[in-house]
C-alpha cells in the first residue's frame, strides 16, 4: 500500500486503529467500502501491527493469520474446509488469532452460515475480519453480530497520483475510476480512444457505422473486459449527455436514455445470471439503432 493511500485511510479511521492498539479484540469486525481502495492491505497492516512475526505474514506462512479470499469471485462452502479445526486450536505463536476474510460479497448463504457458527461462539482470542464492498451481502444474522466500519472512496489527488504519466481526459479518466483503484489497469490511451471512438458512433446513429462500431466494441472488450466495456460507456454517455445539455445542444439522440438504461440493466444482470451477454448486447444495439 502506497504511503498516500494509508495516510488517507488512517485520517479516517482512528476509531478502527485504536481498536488494534487494545490489549484484546477478540470480536468480529465488518470494514465495508468500495472495491479497489485499499481495504484489505490497510486492515493486513493493522493486523501485522499485532504480530511478533509479521514478515509470515507476507509471505502466508503465519500460523495463527488465516486470510481467505475469493477466488474466480466466489467464496465456497469448500473454501472454509479447513476453517472449524484451525480456529479451535489455540493460537502457536502468538496470544491470539486473527481469521481475515476478503470480498465477503463472494460469499453464499450455505458459505455465510458456516462462518455464522463460528462468529456465534468464538473461540478464545479469535479475531475475525470481514472485508466487503457491500454491507447487504451479510446475511443479517451476520451482520447484526460484527463492529462496522466504512471506508471512502479515493479522492482525486490520490487517483491523479497514480494513473499512468502522459493520458489525456483527466476528467473522464476519474469519472471512470470513480474513486477507486480496481479499473486502474484498463486505463490506457489505446483503450480511453476507443472508449470514445465508440460513444461517437453510438451518438452519431448512423446505421452505416454499425460495423465498425461492433468492431470497436469487440476490441476493447478484448482488452478490458464485458463489465468495464459496459461500465465505461455508460459513464461516458452520462457525461456527453450533460455536456450536451449544459450548451443546450439539441443533438441528443431521441432514444439515447432509453439505450443507456437498457446497457444499465444488462450491467447489473452480469454477475447475477448466466444471460448470453454478448447477445443481449448485440439487440440492444441494433434495437437502438433501428428507432
Amino acid at each position: 500500500m502506497t504511503n498516500n493511500l494509508y495516510e488517507f485511510h488512517k485520517t479516517y479511521q482512528e476509531n478502527l486503529i485504536n481498536l488494534f492498539k487494545v490489549q484484546r479484540i477478540s470480536r468480529t469486525i465488518a470494514v465495508i467500502g468500495p472495491n479497489g481502495i485499499g481495504k484489505k492491505d490497510f486492515l493486513i497492516d493493522l493486523v501485522k501491527s499485532r504480530f511478533k512475526k509479521p514478515d509470515k505474514i507476507d509471505k502466508d506462512i503465519h500460523p495463527d493469520c488465516l486470510i481467505i479470499d475469493s477466488t474466480d469471485g466466489k467464496i465456497l462452502v469448500e473454501d472454509l474446509i479447513e476453517l472449524n479445526s484451525w480456529a479451535i486450536k489455540a493460537p502457536f505463536e502468538e496470544v491470539e488469532k486473527i481469521l481475515l476474510i476478503n470480498n465477503v460479497q463472494d460469499m453464499n448463504v450455505v458459505s455465510q452460515n458456516k462462518l455464522l457458527k463460528i462468529v456465534e461462539e468464538p473461540p478464545e482470542n479469535l479475531t475475525i475480519i470481514l472485508i466487503s464492498s457491500n454491507i447487504d451481502s451479510l446475511i443479517p444474522t451476520l451482520r447484526s453480530r460484527t463492529l462496522q466500519f466504512n471506508f471512502k472512496k479515493l479522492p482525486d489527488s490520490i487517483i491523479l497520483d497514480l494513473i499512468p504519466e502522459g493520458l489525456e481526459d483527466e476528467q473522464i479518466i476519474l469519472s471512470l475510476l470513480n474513486g477507486s483503484l480496481i479499473n486502474l489497469k484498463f486505463i490506457t490511451q489505446g483503450n480511453l480512444f476507443l472508449i470514445n471512438k465508440c460513444v461517437d458512433l453510438i451518438l452519431l446513429k448512423d446505421f452505416s457505422s454499425l460495423d465498425e462500431l461492433n468492431e470497436s466494441i469487440d476490441e476493447l472488450i478484448k482488452q478490458t473486459n464485458t463489465y468495464f466495456f459496459l461500465y465505461a460507456i455508460c459513464n461516458i454517455i452520462n457525461f456527453r449527455i450533460s455536456s450536451l445539455a449544459s450548451n443546450n445542444n439539441s443533438g441528443i439522440p431521441l432514444n439515447l436514455f432509453d439505450f443507456n438504461e437498457s446497457l444499465l440493466q444488462l450491467l447489473t444482470e452480469i454477475k447475477d445470471s448466466n444471460i448470453n451477454i454478448k447477445l443481449n448486447l448485440d439487440e440492444i444495439i441494433l434495437n437502438y439503432f433501428l428507432n
